[in-house]
């Protein structure tokens, strides 16, 4: 941690009130991160002796409901982050060398996967208050921008951010993060990616780039009626609040977003730069091609993403369909095939690159064709029910995602919109806002089926699959630990129902 103390101390000696209180507030966080984390701070490898765990977690097959029962195991974790054993508890015996966990009345589970978020919103959290999403946006980059400016440097600014989310992610049970974030430099993607080497995080890094013309523009959809209000605007006297645009004038765009080619090639560029210098799976940290949106990203760009993914095999990360407005402005712009934003990544050759997973945050305006097309392609949707209900967004179909075969993941979104990086606070959401969908209450999520979403089809939307998502021989060791002795977890009747639905108080201990 001392890298990112240095740089906590240095933000702090800012003249900056802004500067210095979200140094001193990050600080706090990594500090209660290094108190949290020293409890296992032993070297490995571990024996964790007699974990209660949940029978899905321990076989590839699907179990039904009422077939996922407790167990009580005991799981080998070697020195190269792998689960190397598990067995019967009281089976396995330590061997020279191995620091022993006494795991009873703890539940042990694959590591959360926080499969959306945006770590620079982490710098002015708190500053916009629910409002629609086109207007959210506006909001957002004057808030971040000016946040940014406290600093002496903005990558100075981006590491605090990352460092932020990291460390709130660990403590909600995040073993692993997918930060969308904005950069224009090499400088700021590896302020950001050191931040979460520091914490111990593993990273899926999508540097988040468009080609705009006018930065994010395209996110802002043309309203159908926006030649009739602005004229209703420029007459005197009819002129009226309601008229008026998010144009600087008050006016409204009457014509699709422009796209600049020379910025579609700075980023393409940018991409490529990032993907030789940062690219490095094995050391936990894997670069993600990240277009903002179909909305601010031309055709073009999208074109050439898809390639570099296919150079490096690389998987992709994208907004889609997040607003009923980003719905309609695909039905009825002529560059969406058949009206379709989904057909559009695909005819882009960015929705199914061989050998890697395609995420697509938010999906709240899927048509029953368009969950076809990402079956069909091995993409994934990554649910955010928390800030698409601040925003008012709509809310994703999972339980129809999933009987298309679509995997779906669970994301936090960034805290502008969601207020937080605990990934509890959306599991809690997705389970209960699946309510909402159908009045047969035989469709909506378990606890079980939305705790599931945030390990296994988070391992399955950042590209894990196989190598994450369980407790078995061979998967990687990102685990956590829950105390089923916090009182948000007592009386222990159901630990997986509680931790879902409840509000844990206590943060889970590091296992691996």
């Amino acid at each position: 941690m001392t890298s990112s103390l240095s740089h906590i101390a240095a933000a702090a000696r800012l003249p900056s009130r802004l500067s210095a209180a979200v140094a001193i507030g990050i600080a706090g966080a990594a500090a209660v991160y290094a108190t949290y984390r020293l409890r296992w701070r032993v070297e490995g490898p571990f024996l964790l002796q007699r974990c209660t765990v949940l029978a899905s977690t321990l076989t590839e097959a699907e179990l039904a409901a009422e077939a996922d029962e407790y167990r009580e195991v005991d799981v080998r974790l070697d020195l190269n982050g792998t689960i190397e054993e598990v067995a019967a508890a009281g089976t396995l015996s330590r061997r020279l060398g191995e620091a022993r966990i006494d795991c009873r009345n703890m539940l042990l589970l694959p590591g959360f996967v926080n499969a959306h978020t945006h770590s620079t919103e982490m710098l002015s959290r708190g500053l916009i208050p629910p409002v629609p999403l086109d207007l959210w946006v506006l909001r957002l980059l004057s808030t971040v921008a000016e946040a940014i400016g406290c600093f002496g440097a903005p990558s100075d600014a981006l590491h605090l951010a990352a460092l932020h989310c990291a460390v709130e992610s660990l403590l909600g049970g995040c073993t692993s993060v997918l930060d969308h974030c904005f950069v224009s430099s090499r400088a700021d993607a590896e302020a950001i990616t050191s931040a979460y080497r520091a914490v111990g995080v593993r990273l899926f890094f999508a540097p988040m780039l468009n080609d705009d013309a006018v930065k994010y523009e395209g996110y802002i959809p043309v309203a159908s009626d926006a030649a009739a209000r602005n004229a209703m605007a420029s007459d005197s006297a009819s002129a009226c609040a309601c008229a008026r645009g998010l144009a600087a004038d008050g006016t409204l765009r009457t014509e699709q977003a422009a796209s600049d080619p020379a910025a579609c090639a700075r980023a393409v560029a940018l991409w490529e730069e990032l993907v030789c210098a940062l690219h490095r799976p094995a050391e936990g940290c894997s670069l993600v091609i990240g277009p903002v949106t179909v909305y601010s990203c031309s055709l073009p760009m999208l074109r050439e993403a898809a390639a570099i993914r296919r150079r490096h095999r690389l998987h992709g990360h994208i907004h889609l369909l997040e607003s009923r407005a980003q719905k309609l402005e695909a039905c009825r712009c002529a560059r969406f095939p058949g009206g379709s934003a989904v057909r559009l990544l695909d005819e882009a050759g960015f929705l199914h690159v061989e050998g890697t997973v395609t995420s697509c945050a938010h999906a709240c305006w899927l048509e029953a064709d368009d969950m076809r097309l990402l079956a069909s392609a091995g993409a994934a949707v990554v649910h955010n029910p928390l800030s698409n209900l601040r925003l008012g967004s709509g809310v994703c179909q999972v339980r129809r995602c999933l009987e298309a075969g679509v995997a779906v993941g669970l994301g936090c979104d960034g805290a502008c919109s969601s207020d937080g990086q605990d990934i509890t606070e959306a599991i809690k959401a997705a389970c209960l806002v699946s309510t909402l969908a159908t009045p047969e209450y035989k469709q909506w999520l378990s606890a079980r089926e939305t705790l599931r979403l945030a390990y296994e089809g988070g391992a399955a939307a950042v590209g894990l699959g196989a190598r994450g998502g369980k407790i078995l021989a061979g998967r990687l060791a990102d685990l956590t630990l829950w105390d089923l002795t916090s009182l948000s977890l007592l009386p222990q009747t159901d630990p997986a129902s509680l931790l879902a639905l409840g509000r844990p108080q206590a943060g889970p201990a590091a296992a691996g």
